[in-house]
């Protein structure tokens, strides 16, 4: 497959190792961030309402996420020009 949502309720060891194999075989990563238990809690209230945008859309972008679902797409554009990562 071109693409794979990885949908985890944490982020441990076994979740990592995963989405490490998936984003060596050069799919694309997909990753829902409405809901902590789709993307480990690094969900978008996190980083609107605890203002901890790096530790929840930082965090799906370093693990090599391309596709980000949120109900808050200005908000996360606005968080990549921030850090260079959109025009």
């Amino acid at each position: 497959p071109k693409a794979f949502e990885l949908v985890f309720n944490n982020d441990g060891p076994e979740v990592l190792r995963l989405i490490d194999k998936v984003r060596s075989s050069g799919a694309r990563i997909f990753i829902n961030s409405l809901w902590p238990e789709l993307c480990g809690g690094h969900d978008d209230d996190r980083a609107v309402e605890l203002h901890e945008p790096d530790e929840s859309w930082g965090w799906i972008i370093g693990r090599g996420a391309k596709l980000i679902q949120t109900d808050r797409p200005a908000l996360l554009l606005d968080y990549l020009r921030a850090k260079k990562l959109h025009n």
